[in-house]
């Protein structure tokens, strides 16, 4: 009787040790998470010396959140912390722990030359990621199912010409479109293509439309220009009349160089005369304004830019994705503080300075 007792009460005991443990571990799990969401808060309310500080504890207790958002604080030209191989080393850390978002900042870092903002004095040079790594750290990420990957990747297959295999191209067209953490407006604009290659102008139309009312300032440079003829017929001039005439003027003011050179080498000036120009442009700001005035991106510049929105919207779309808000890092912001990062001091400080 008296070993039975004694069982139960080793039994008993072991019960409470693994009760408190759980609840301990409970209690530092929230504590870390309350951690993390308050340094967020600072790195979105720019108080970035105390967002560092928090963050640097966190990542040495290994928490690879805190080592993305070290990146992202590191990275960022216009903060006074500033410091890209800092960043890279800080992205390259939370990928050699699993995260799939230090995988794609990683892998993404091969793109910031091309970035505005960083090149804005001519201080941002290749990141050394080169592009074979980019490569791989991408297929990493994708196979992580991190859909800003996937979106990156798809435009390095389908755009750029990346050496990607059929399978991968086949589908970057099928990229889902309002999955989390991919922009609508990309997900359209490939769901468009697939449209046009089966020459299905109705799906077309439609898919473009969606694309251009979600106002995702990603791909205007894509869709809003005659990539999406040449995908089918490459270095064809378009006709006047033609809503690609509108798209190639938008895409010229985007940069399309950035993401397809082989396709800028072709200008609206080299189809048409000096006044012609003028007047697709023209076109082309009326249009764009038109369609976007209900985004959330654009609706800064309805709001700050009254008198020219147009403009404000077309020279800084391509960039704000990508400097701004690095294609995924709304939605870790979103999910780390309950809050979105267009409405925070952060992201107007970039935005401002983009436009300038």
């Amino acid at each position: 009787m008296k070993l039975v007792t004694r069982f139960g009460h080793r039994i008993a005991g072991l019960a409470l040790m693994l009760a408190f443990c759980l609840v301990v571990g409970s209690d530092a799990n929230g504590t870390e998470k309350a951690q993390l969401r308050q340094a967020v808060k600072h790195f979105a309310d720019r108080e970035d010396d105390a967002a560092e500080s928090m963050l640097l504890r966190l990542s040495e207790a290994g928490n690879s959140d805190a080592e993305v958002f070290l990146g992202f604080l590191y990275s960022d030209p216009l903060s006074p912390l500033w410091e890209p191989d800092k960043a890279l080393l800080r992205f390259r850390q939370a990928a050699e722990a699993g995260n799939s978002e230090g995988m794609f900042q990683l892998a993404e870092s091969h793109f910031w030359h091309t970035y505005r903002i960083f090149t804005r004095d001519g201080i941002q040079p290749p990141s050394g990621v080169t592009e074979e790594e980019s490569s791989a750290l991408l297929r990493q990420a994708v196979a992580e199912h991190h859909m800003g990957a996937r979106l990156r990747l798809a435009i390095q297959c389908v755009i750029v010409g990346w050496a990607c295999t059929d399978s991968e191209r086949e589908r970057s067209y099928s990229l889902p479109a309002g999955t989390r953490g991919t922009p609508r407006m990309a997900a359209s604009v490939f769901a468009a293509l697939r449209a046009l290659r089966e020459d299905d102008q109705e799906r077309f139309s439609g898919n473009l439309g969606i694309g251009i009312n979600s106002s995702d300032p990603l791909t205007l440079a894509l869709i809003a220009n005659s990539l999406l003829r040449d995908v089918e017929r490459p270095g064809d001039c378009p006709e006047r009349s033609s809503p690609y005439a509108t798209f190639q003027a938008i895409s010229e003011a985007n940069g399309v160089e950035k993401i397809a050179p082989k396709w800028s080498e072709r200008r609206l000036s080299d189809c048409y005369d000096p006044e012609s120009v003028v007047r697709i442009k023209a076109e082309a700001a009326t249009w764009l304004t038109s369609k976007v005035a209900g985004g959330a991106h654009a609706a800064w510049c309805f709001e700050n830019e009254p008198e020219n929105p147009a403009e404000c919207i077309v020279t800084s779309l391509w960039d704000d994705v990508f400097s701004c808000t690095r294609v995924t890092m709304p939605m870790l912001f979103y999910l780390r503080a309950g809050k979105y990062l267009d409405r925070t001091s952060r992201y107007k400080h970039c935005r401002e300075a983009l436009i300038r």
